[in-house]
């Protein structure tokens, strides 16, 4: 099955937790400026650096929302067999992203 390096989550789905990869999940909100600012950052690393990333819009999955803990966004949380690795708040460039994110994959190697 081939995924989408950015996919949408719909209804409070669990599927991520599925993935034992690490990938992240951007916790989002249609109405958050500072989201819409990241938005093209976050289909950037997705796309060109092949790195599965989840949309989360807080409003449609307040479940999944409520177990990450999330209490601000835009929050980028990396994930790894479903156990939080680290978090971002705010906006981050594109290298602040994939800092964080080939430091957690080379330190499980």
């Amino acid at each position: 099955m081939l995924l989408l390096p950015v996919i949408e989550i719909r209804g409070n789905s669990k599927e991520i937790f599925n993935n034992k990869d690490l990938y992240i999940v951007d916790f989002y909100a249609s109405w958050c400026n500072p989201c819409k600012i990241l938005l093209p950052t976050i289909e950037e690393v997705g796309r060109k650096e092949n790195i599965t990333i989840y949309k989360c819009n807080i409003d449609d999955n307040t479940e999944l929302t409520k177990n990450f803990h999330i209490m601000s966004v835009p929050t980028l949380v990396f994930v790894k067999d479903g156990q939080e690795m680290k978090r971002l708040s705010g906006v981050h460039s594109k290298d602040e992203i994939l800092t964080e994110y080939y430091s957690l994959r080379d330190s499980e190697l």
